[in-house]
């Protein structure tokens, strides 16, 4: 019984042994598949898989480069040109923007960039067909704009509740937010240059994109000791938001140039658009006058009181969306 159990194993694993080698036999000898193997393994150049991909990573990333820019130079420029100012005030300052307000506005962004990352294939598609690429650039517009611009509108009018809910009632409103008001012009910019960036990838014009960037950088730089100079701590907030602007009008005057877009967007539904953002303003200042100073300063009361604006909002875009068929763009998106 054990010797006939022990032929059968034996047998079993001879089978499975010989069933294993039938496919390595045939990927090693048949002349085709071993073709195929050494060209590919030839064809992998690692250089060149690098230079395809840095100009990516460049404008994947180029964002983060304004937090190094602000990081090494805010604190030298800032004692330079205020003396008077403790270095503890000066790292409060910088923690407030840098850090605090910064995780806000990529809030906004991060709506930008799954946005734009929606377009790159598209327009890779069919960047040989300028009409198509018309429409879907023409698509990512009103799709960013119809989320962003209200977007930008929430947290420049409700700045307040939205930092006491994410960091608490520790920091002088005063102080942080004109910087909160300013960065919802930053945020939009961010999220328009990474739209056009990502449009110039898709064209395979990475080039245009990546000295847009260059120069928006530069100016950054050139632009940070003047700003600061002249309105101190903010000064670093609008350098950036200066810098952004410039890199929006490079690539917008191209892609503009070559495929005429300013001149496709549907006007009414952009109107209806911009009319929406304004109206959330007025109606969000009205409560903040009215109803916030009533507010206590705990979380939970903030929490509560921005799910009722919020909800003001929300019936404010609904019905003007759905008047100007916004809504249906945004639901085929």
């Amino acid at each position: 019984m054990g010797i006939s159990s022990c032929s059968i194993n034996i047998c079993s694993i001879s089978w499975g042994t010989f069933c294993n080698d039938i496919p390595i036999d045939f990927y090693q000898k048949n002349p085709i598949v071993s073709n195929i193997k050494n060209q590919a393994e030839t064809n992998i150049d690692i250089k060149d898989i690098i230079q395809q991909a840095l100009p990516f990573v460049i404008i994947g990333g180029f964002l983060s480069s304004y937090q190094w820019i602000d990081q090494y130079t805010f604190h030298p420029l800032m004692k330079l040109f205020y003396p008077y100012i403790s270095n503890n005030q000066i790292e409060e300052t910088f923690g407030i923007f840098n850090f605090n307000i910064n995780k806000l506005v990529m809030i906004i962004v991060s709506l930008s960039v799954s946005i734009a990352s929606t377009v790159l294939p598209l327009v890779t598609k069919f960047r040989y067909d300028s009409e198509k690429i018309s429409k879907y650039i023409k698509q990512a517009y009103t799709l960013m704009t119809a989320v962003t611009l209200p977007a930008c509108a929430v947290l420049y009018t409700l700045g307040k509740p939205i930092y006491i809910i994410f960091y608490g009632n520790y920091a002088n409103d005063l102080e942080y937010m004109p910087m909160i008001q300013i960065s919802c012009l930053v945020a939009l910019f961010m999220g328009i240059t990474t739209v056009m960036s990502m449009v110039l990838q898709g064209l395979n014009k990475t080039t245009i994109a990546l000295r847009s960037i260059y120069i928006g950088l530069i100016a950054k730089m050139l632009l940070q000791p003047v700003f600061i100079l002249l309105t101190g701590e903010i000064g670093a907030i609008l350098a950036t938001l200066g810098s952004l602007i410039i890199i929006s009008i490079i690539m917008g005057k191209y892609i503009n140039s070559r495929f005429l877009v300013a001149n496709k967007i549907d006007k009414t539904m952009a109107n209806h658009i911009y009319c929406s953002s304004i109206l959330l303003i007025f109606a969000f200042n009205f409560c903040n006058f009215i109803i916030y100073k009533f507010v206590p300063t705990t979380r939970f009361s903030q929490a509560m009181y921005l799910a009722m604006t919020g909800c003001i909002g929300l019936i404010i875009i609904f019905i003007d969306y759905r008047r100007a068929h916004i809504w249906e763009v945004l639901r085929k998106q």
